[in-house]
């Protein structure tokens, strides 16, 4: 099995070293059950590899009349999830991580200790070690009293994050920065993402059939929605802010963006998401149609492309003072 980013488990085929294509080749993913059980996969088969684009392993099929006589079907075991602590750490430092929550102090070491101690079984429970600072600071598991309050505090901290950040966080497969985006945008709330069918979800620009299948299965299971609840309840934001919009009067709606360098108080993603709450676009490129070019620091040929062709640079100040947003 592997593990990816967020937490989903993988079987993979491991065989005896050859060489296909030049190079040398002992693994190859089988994917899912699914896949496993329409090639009737086992355990000491022999079986038939190539490279798909001539880049990817693939299993292809079994050669059944070299089957060991005592085989049985494999399946993955269901608990396997819950009993694997790397699973689940995977998941923890994707919610964690910058991308998502960004909480300073848990990392890899810090996650993996709170995991085996006993103090971390889900995401929620990273809400709940501030009830437990004592203990923290008697096992030193954080550090002595001055790290451990850092780290609590950072952790108070992210709750005052986006419902985006929080959404990418949760590590739904298909459902990254931008996906995650989307779906605040269009729905408002992870509440009523939550609520939503497959249907409905594909309304939602580059959501597609499979990611909303992802989405709906994963808010279909008790243990998320109870997790989300407590979420809630321990202060996090599910819900977009509102922004009243004069349509008549708007030096944002219809205008296009593009976004350049390090913001000091913004990711990429959020800056993105309080322009396109307010109607306007957000492209990657400039060019002569671009209204306005939000410069960060370091930021490099896309300003002095913008710079050429006069289009109006923001800074960050400038940037807040149009969006009417104040950061304390």
């Amino acid at each position: 099995m592997s593990v990816g980013r967020t937490g989903r488990v993988t079987p993979t085929a491991v065989f005896d070293p050859i060489i296909l294509n030049g190079t040398r080749v002992e693994r190859a993913t089988l994917h899912n059950q699914d896949f496993i059980d329409a090639l009737d996969i086992r355990i000491g088969d022999t079986i038939r590899v190539y490279k798909s684009g001539e880049i990817i392993p693939q299993v292809s099929g079994v050669n059944k009349d070299k089957r060991l006589a005592d085989s049985v079907p494999f399946k993955i075991p269901e608990n396997f999830t819950a009993a694997d602590n790397s699973i689940l750490r995977n998941h923890l430092l994707n919610f964690v991580g910058r991308a998502a929550m960004d909480i300073k102090g848990l990392g890899e070491n810090a996650v993996a200790d709170l995991i085996d101690a006993g103090f971390l079984s889900n995401i929620a429970d990273i809400y709940k070690l501030k009830d437990f600072r004592a203990e923290l600071i008697k096992q030193k598991i954080l550090g002595l009293a001055k790290n451990t309050d850092k780290v609590l505090a950072a952790i108070e901290d992210s709750k005052k994050n986006s419902p985006v950040k929080l959404l990418t966080g949760l590590g739904i497969l298909g459902v990254g920065s931008a996906a995650a985006r989307d779906l605040i945008l269009h729905f408002g709330s992870i509440e009523k993402i939550a609520q939503a069918s497959a249907d409905d979800l594909q309304l939602v620009p580059d959501i597609g059939e499979v990611t909303a299948k992802n989405i709906v299965e994963f808010f279909a299971q008790e243990a998320n929605r109870q997790m989300i609840d407590e979420l809630k309840n321990s202060g996090l934001t599910l819900e977009a802010e509102t922004v009243a919009q004069d349509n008549s009067n708007s030096e944002i709606r219809g205008k296009v963006f593009v976004l350049t360098g390090k913001l000091e108080k913004y990711t990429r993603d959020e800056a993105a998401a309080l322009i396109e709450a307010r109607g306007g676009i957000v492209k990657g490129s400039v060019s002569k149609v671009t209204n306005y070019v939000v410069a960060g620091e370091k930021a490099g040929s896309k300003l002095t492309k913008a710079q050429e062709l006069g289009i109006k640079i923001l800074s960050e100040s400038d940037f807040e003072n149009l969006i009417g947003e104040q950061i304390d």
